[in-house]
């Protein structure tokens, strides 16, 4: 029991400190979870132009921070609720319904550190700043071997063909030249034509490693859900035994953000 005390108190500001650090990256670091690629080729007779070429690799995908996260707070959460269940020894206990399905046994004192953990405000934050990718546009599972395995969504590939405008000068035929006795003081009219030449074939896409607005607006549901359901369950609760926490990380916040 010191061994889990000493880490649950460790634990504590660890992971305080990982949901505001998420719910910050989440709001700050938008574009780490989009991507661009966008190439060009030009003509054999064209002079090739870099800057229409750009490549910017989606850094990571809200699923892939939810897995570190549910992962690195997993020894916390198993600690500090195995510390209430210990300390709650021949209290009140209640079985946790979440939608029909029983999720376990937990002393009041689990059931109320459990609710104290869901009622955080910075972990209600962190949910609603999970980025979400824009209604307006049309995204699909992106086929681009460079993501392959990866919830990875991209935008209609845009192709199009690059052309500049080339300013042609030249002299109007006079016909009138050949009357003049001196022509030595003629000067002749230049006009100018413009030509378009095509540069090269140019494509440009976007990616994105976000989630959509119902993924987001399910994953705050389902948190409402089970703060009912601790409020349900410890209502109640009854006397139990004393033994290990059967809640862990993976299963708490498996269901949130499934």
């Amino acid at each position: 029991m010191k061994l889990v005390l000493a880490l649950t108190q460790d634990g504590l500001s660890r992971y305080s400190a990982m949901v505001k650090d998420y719910a910050k990256f989440f709001s700050n670091s938008q574009g780490a979870f989009l991507g661009k690629k966008n190439t060009y080729a030009p003509k054999d007779e064209a002079v090739d132009d870099p800057s229409k070429r750009d490549y910017v690799r989606v850094v990571s995908t809200v699923d892939e921070k939810l897995k570190y996260f549910i992962g690195a707070s997993q020894e916390y959460v198993q600690n500090v609720l195995t510390k209430e269940r210990t300390n709650g020894m021949g209290v009140a206990k209640a079985i946790l319904v979440v939608e029909g399905t029983p999720w376990g046994e937990f002393t009041s004192n689990e059931l109320l550190c459990l609710k104290s953990l869901l009622d955080k405000g910075e972990f209600h934050q962190m949910i609603m700043a999970i980025p979400v990718r824009t209604e307006t546009d049309i995204w699909a599972k992106t086929v681009d071997s460079d993501y392959s395995g990866r919830e990875i969504f991209e935008k209609e590939k845009i192709t199009q063909m690059v052309k500049t405008t080339v300013k042609e000068s030249y002299i109007l035929q006079d016909p009138n030249i050949d009357k003049l006795k001196d022509a030595s003081a003629y000067k002749p009219q230049l006009a100018s034509k413009d030509t378009v030449m095509e540069l090269g074939v140019q494509t440009r896409q976007e990616f994105s490693g976000q989630w959509t607005h119902v993924q987001r607006a399910h994953a705050l549901n389902r948190l409402t859900v089970l703060r009912d359901a601790v409020s349900v369950a410890l209502e109640k609760a009854n006397d139990v035994e004393v033994m290990e926490s059967e809640l862990t990380s993976e299963k708490l916040f498996g269901f949130i953000f499934g």
